[in-house]
């Protein structure tokens, strides 16, 4: 049998352990899942949340055809080049939405209304391929080393959406 104690606040903050039947298994593994969102603040900086965001995309992304439609698993590589990416981000650029690449990368976008979208994708091969549209006719696109920092021509474009 599982049991859940209830803390003065209304959380649970132990419980003891199941008999291992399937059921208790079950249950038990909904109260890990219910304690961790429990524990979390309802409110997350911007960073936070890209950094959790892109732990969340690696851990369910790993395994081949993810898609259904035959996606490459996303790598080590391109999830710690993503990593870093996020880490030496300005502070002055706001978090980008993130998802999963169905040719095994991670992909950012930045965007701020119709014609006006960057899109920074990282494979994990020390590359960053880049393309947007700044503006009805304005577009950019290429690709750019990534090492310690991101290329300077990458966050120019970056910072057009922004202003």
């Amino acid at each position: 049998m599982t049991a859940i104690i209830f803390g003065s606040h209304g959380g649970f903050f132990n419980r003891t352990s199941n008999s291992g039947r399937e059921t208790a298994v079950w249950v038990d593994q909904l109260l890990n899942s219910a304690k961790e969102h429990y524990e979390l603040p309802i409110t997350l900086d911007p960073r936070e949340r890209a950094f959790r965001t892109l732990n969340d995309i690696f851990d369910t992304h790993r395994q081949s055809d993810w898609d259904g439609y035959g996606a490459l698993p996303i790598s080590q590589e391109a999830y710690l080049e993503a990593r870093r990416l996020l880490e030496v981000l300005p502070n002055d650029i706001f978090a980008p939405e993130i998802s999963a690449d169905p040719r095994g990368a991670i992909s950012f976008e930045w965007h701020k209304g119709p014609n006006w979208i960057f899109t920074l994708t990282a494979k994990g091969n020390g590359l960053l391929v880049y393309a947007g549209l700044m503006g009805k006719d304005n577009r950019a696109y290429g690709t750019q080393n990534f090492r310690d920092s991101i290329p300077k021509i990458i966050l120019q474009h970056i910072r057009q959406l922004a202003q």
